[in-house]
């Protein structure tokens, strides 16, 4: 029970105990060969003692280096340690270490490399190392216990070793991981979104998924008025400066207000809110980023006007609704985007702009988002070409305190007005516009319903008529 199955024993050496000598290590009493040959000595110190007989002299090579040994001079005499092994023996506490504990050390090995595993993988870096040190200090703690109270010699070295590496391996390969992330989010992003959104993506790339997902999002469309016609009277050299000097404070605007550009086509612009940044207040951003634009646009017009001889007039789409984002394309390229029926109807609102000579509309459901920020006119109840359910439409008019409190009462009576030609009531609501445009000549959506509710009066619609609009293909 003593010895391990090469014979071998672990020694208990005891240090600063009674008896021990200036060392500070263990010592038995002990007496020279001269003393006890001598005539006077007494052998009474012998009596019910187990005695060793041994050498001390350095030159008979019994030195023994223990534990508790600092430096050559602190050596014992080899018959020591037979002393301290019978000592261990009639105490007790000898020490000793099963076969079985490297067996032991193997699993917790194994056991500690998946904890740390986890812990680096999905915990903050500072987390990380805190719990690795406090995991080290409690096992190098287990073992002082097991060696003080239980007399187990439980090696912490491999163990410690182990964690120590593990921890320092996974380190590495999270921290070349995140570098990689943040170049392939640097990459897909950079030049799409603002810096602070940007930086957002990189720090928390769980936030988002790049192989698909579901989340609501405000999809914005822009597109020139008779760009055609501009792109035919103008070299190719002075389109693309057109262009570029148009299109770069609309991206930046969409940039700061935390959109997302999604892409050009020519002269049109997507871009959403919501994804890949998720925000609660993506509706209102998109539409204060749209008024925004047309402000900034209505300073260039003139400036443009004189440099490329054309006024530039912009369109544009707003809806909110569930989508699918992520990347899409073929396997050698792709982009982030999104894609859905949502998507679908905000690309078809722009274009309605030229029925109602307008310059922003937007969704129902943008509207009910956005209504606390935003002033907006109900428009009409349209039919989009490709689909056959009626949708309501608002006409982006300002941010919410802005508009002219004359806009706004326009705005209201054209309300009524609407209601009026839904109810078919043809003459009180083509009063009402009549008065509209006694104060505004121009208002484009009184002047569309008022030609609309005259042709409905003269040719009046059957009785299952839901008072919606239905737009041809007028792309």
């Amino acid at each position: 029970m003593y010895t391990d199955a090469n014979g071998r024993m672990l020694v208990n050496f005891r240090s600063f105990i009674k008896g021990g000598d200036d060392r500070g290590i263990q010592s038995f009493p002990s007496y020279p060969a001269w003393k006890v040959l001598s005539p006077d000595f007494t052998n009474s110190c012998f009596s019910k003692k187990i005695v060793f007989i041994g050498t001390s002299a350095a030159g008979l090579k019994d030195r023994r280096a223990t534990p508790l040994t600092t430096d050559k001079d602190a050596e014992i005499a080899g018959v020591e340690v037979h002393g301290a092994i019978v000592d261990n023996i009639l105490h007790g506490d000898i020490l000793f270490q099963p076969s079985w504990s490297l067996g032991i050390d193997v699993v917790v090995i194994i056991l500690m490399g998946l904890f740390l595993t986890l812990l680096v993988q999905r915990g903050r870096a500072l987390l990380s190392f805190f719990t690795t040190a406090f995991v080290i200090a409690v096992v190098l703690g287990v073992s002082y216990c097991l060696f003080r109270w239980a007399y187990f010699v439980f090696v912490p070295v491999r163990l410690v070793t182990s964690i120590i590496i593990v921890y320092t391996v996974l380190t590495m390969l999270r921290f070349w991981q995140e570098e990689s992330q943040k170049k392939h989010v640097r990459n897909m992003f950079g030049t799409m979104v603002s810096p602070e959104v940007l930086r957002y993506l990189e720090n928390n790339p769980a936030s988002f998924s790049l192989s698909g997902y579901k989340a609501e999002a405000t999809m914005f469309f822009s597109d020139i008025a008779g760009f055609t016609t501009i792109s035919e009277a103008l070299p190719p050299g002075r389109l693309s400066d057109l262009l570029n000097r148009y299109l770069s404070p609309m991206t930046k605007i969409i940039m700061n207000r935390n959109g997302y550009v999604d892409k050009y086509e020519g002269d049109l612009i997507m871009a959403e809110w919501g994804v890949p940044f998720a925000t609660d207040d993506h509706a209102v951003q998109g539409c204060l980023a749209a008024i925004e634009q047309q402000a900034r646009l209505a300073e260039l017009r003139p400036v443009l006007k004189q440099e490329f001889g054309h006024e530039i007039h912009v369109r544009m789409g707003i809806n909110t609704g569930t989508v699918t984002a992520g990347n899409m394309g073929s396997d050698r390229r792709f982009q982030y985007t999104v894609i859905g029926d949502a998507v679908n109807l905000s690309r078809r609102l722009e274009p309605v702009n030229k029925d109602y000579d307008t310059r922003i509309i937007i969704g129902e459901n943008t509207f009910e988002r956005a209504r606390a920020a935003i002033e907006a006119r109900l428009l009409d109840r349209i039919v989009v070409v490709g689909k056959s359910k009626p949708v309501l439409i608002y006409e982006l008019v300002g941010k919410k305190g802005d508009v002219p409190e004359q806009l706004v009462e326009t705005i209201r009576s054209y309300e009524k007005a609407l209601d009026l030609y839904w109810s078919q009531n043809w003459n009180e609501a083509i009063a009402v516009l009549e008065k509209i445009l006694g104060a505004t000549p121009s208002d484009g959506p009184s002047l569309a319903l008022l030609q609309r509710a005259r042709e409905l009066r003269a040719n009046p619609p059957g009785p299952d008529w839901s008072g919606a609009y239905r737009r041809g293909a007028k792309e």
